[in-house]
């Protein structure tokens, strides 16, 4: 969290000098990549007919430019998953799916299941990322076929 917040810091500290709107435009863009600029220049208050066209104008500004990455850069930070946590979520997906349920089947009786895919997918992560799988080669050597072709003598 403290991250986060030493990025946020240093994007208002980069756009202390620039109007209000760019650093709210800069959020809303990091916040909602997918928003056109029409949508995101409206949010910030630029007017309806030229939201688009001031929205392109400011983030051609440097300083906009280096605001956007910073947070680019600290999204990718971020990002990054550590390798035990990324065990320990492949864990926590396979016992999740292990996980009995009584359900009644189509005559009325009872019948325990789990989720089979997603536990295997699970077993099969954990054992690709242990190296339980190696590339296996399958060497059938040079099959030959041999045609015994008679003689014209026949």
């Amino acid at each position: 969290m403290t991250e986060k917040k030493d990025a946020m810091a240093e994007v208002a500290k980069i756009l202390k000098d620039s109007p209000d709107r760019w650093f709210k435009l800069v959020m809303v863009m990091w916040g909602d990549p997918k928003l056109t600029g029409q949508d995101a220049g409206e949010l910030v208050g630029f007017p309806k007919k030229s939201a688009r066209s001031q929205v392109s104008r400011v983030l051609k500004q440097a300083v906009v430019k280096k605001a956007l990455a910073v947070l680019k850069e600290d999204a990718a930070e971020t990002a990054v998953i550590s390798r035990n946590d990324w065990m320990a979520k492949q864990l926590k997906i396979v016992k999740i799916c292990m996980q009995e349920e009584q359900v009644e089947d189509s005559e009325g009786g009872m019948m325990r299941i789990f989720d089979a895919g997603g536990a295997n997918k699970g077993l099969d992560n954990i054992a690709k990322a242990e190296g339980y799988y190696k590339d296996q080669k399958i060497d059938l050597g040079m099959i030959i076929f041999k045609q015994d072709i008679g003689s014209d003598e026949e």
